[in-house]
């Protein structure tokens, strides 16, 4: 089951693709320790499958602050969605979002999609050896459970969801898919984040 906390919205119904209004958030590819250890955060909101909004912002490398500048770029991008979705839990390296926070701050239900299920162990080890807050940072990621595998244009991937019921959050992803593993909205925003150079960052900064 999901973490369904009590959101009354239009999700609670069936949507047609073309009036679901949603945010997607994806990471470009950083080098750590380049530019004080930033990294880009894209976000696109689109109406259906059109865009209607592109803005981004930095992350720090292995921080604490993506759900801050997540939140940010939401009320600026309007903070109206029917939907947020993510590409996992952890962006930016180990800056992992706080789903729980994400949700209230912009009252709108989350869906995170991954294409492959994560290594809890691998990534217990890894926390567990590289950082002194790893037990909040695990707390973090216990938000994003369970994690369900669900069948999605003709491939298995994994979801976990906050703020909306799992019937509903398939239904969601099920209209929103077109081509892949990945809604569109999601995937649109891993086409821009993954077209940037990486020198991008150093550019913006000089």
């Amino acid at each position: 089951m999901s973490r369904n906390t009590g959101l009354k919205g239009r999700l609670n119904r069936s949507l047609e693709s073309s009036s679901i209004r949603s945010i997607a958030f994806e990471d470009a590819a950083f080098r750590k320790g380049g530019l004080n250890g930033k990294a880009l955060l894209i976000a696109v909101v689109m109406d259906g499958f059109h865009i209607s909004d592109l803005s981004f912002s930095y992350i720090t490398v292995d921080g604490l602050d993506v759900t801050d500048r997540m939140v940010e770029l939401g009320l600026k991008m309007s903070g109206d969605f029917d939907v947020i979705l993510l590409h996992g839990a952890p962006y930016g390296g180990f800056n992992i979002v706080d789903v729980e926070e994400l949700y209230s701050k912009l009252y709108s239900p989350v869906i995170s999609v991954i294409s492959s299920k994560p290594d809890e162990d691998a990534v217990h080890e890894a926390l567990t050896k590289h950082f002194q807050d790893w037990v909040l940072r695990l707390s973090l990621l216990e938000k994003f459970k369970p994690i369900l595998p669900i069948y999605l244009k003709g491939f298995t991937v994994y979801i976990s969801c906050y703020g909306i019921d799992t019937d509903h959050a398939i239904d969601i992803l099920r209209k929103l898919t077109v081509i892949g593993k990945l809604p569109e909205p999601l995937r649109v925003a891993r086409l821009i984040a993954r077209s940037l150079p990486m020198d991008l960052y150093e550019e913006i900064s000089t």
